[in-house]
């Protein structure tokens, strides 16, 4: 079985009818990603065993009608008010990644699958999405498809490290040891010495996935033509609806028709 685990988020903002993203961890923002964003992932795993998951880092309370919706279409839905402590940390300047860990505690499946609360999905066919987790075969982990691939971007600076992106990945269960990753976070000097230090002394969740495990990720080439992983950078109420009503070559046309998907991964939606 395949867990497919949504990072959804209830900021400030959330209500408003665009949204952009404005730095790391302040992405675009919408209620639109409770409820079409959850049926989207639904539309793209249709065919898989699968299960899917909520997990919603609540600042805003949520309206009773989108809740409704959540618990309509997931199978597990975890509500957790904004913290930004952790343990004996106070603030706890990682606690967005925490939010990850626990999430991805919360799957049962043998793979996992994580989105981040913008990200789109969207396929041909069933063997588009196949194509994409057979890349477990090889790898530790697979991200979205880069125009970099096998990397997300070509940056010297990052040296041969790698990370498996929050936006978007798949990997195996047994890939996820828990508490060395949370360990990881908490004490990123006992990460570097045990599995080596990278040029960029980053400690964030997705380069503690990759550090822990051989820097073993995959950016697949992209193939637009039949697999579509993005994030917005902008988001106009109403698009993933509209899009998840649509054939492929249809979804196909309006991102082209945003200038496409440019650095790192993102869609500007009209």
């Amino acid at each position: 079985m395949i867990s497919v685990i949504v990072n959804l988020d209830s900021r400030a903002g959330v209500g408003d009818s665009i949204s952009t993203f404005t730095g790391h961890n302040d992405g675009a923002r919408s209620w639109d990603f409770f409820t079409a964003g959850l049926e989207n992932k639904r539309k793209f795993f249709s065919g898989f065993d699968h299960e899917l998951i909520a997990y919603i880092d609540e600042t805003v309370r949520i309206p009773d009608e989108i809740l409704n919706r959540v618990r309509e279409l997931a199978d597990c839905v975890v509500i957790r008010k904004h913290f930004n402590n952790y343990r004996d940390c106070t603030p706890f300047n990682l606690a967005n990644d925490i939010r990850f860990l626990q999430a991805l505690m919360m799957a049962t499946g043998e793979t996992i699958v994580h989105f981040d609360a913008d990200c789109a999905t969207f396929a041909r066919n069933q063997q588009a999405v196949e194509g994409w987790l057979r890349h477990l075969d090889t790898h530790k982990f697979v991200s979205y498809p880069s125009q970099w691939s096998p990397k997300p971007v070509d940056d010297p600076s990052f040296g041969p490290h790698t990370w498996a992106s929050t936006r978007s990945f798949a990997c195996k269960r047994e890939t996820l040891l828990f508490d060395e990753i949370e360990r990881a976070l908490r004490e990123p000097e006992w990460m570097w010495q045990k599995y080596g230090e990278p040029l960029r002394r980053l400690n964030w969740m997705e380069h503690a996935l990759s550090r822990l495990n051989a820097d073993s990720v995959i950016y697949p080439p992209r193939d637009d033509a039949n697999l579509l992983i993005f994030c917005w950078s902008r988001y106009a109420t109403g698009t993933l609806q509209r899009l998840n009503s649509q054939e492929f070559d249809e979804v196909y046309g309006y991102v082209h028709s945003c200038t496409g998907i440019h650095y790192p991964n993102d869609v500007q939606g009209l």
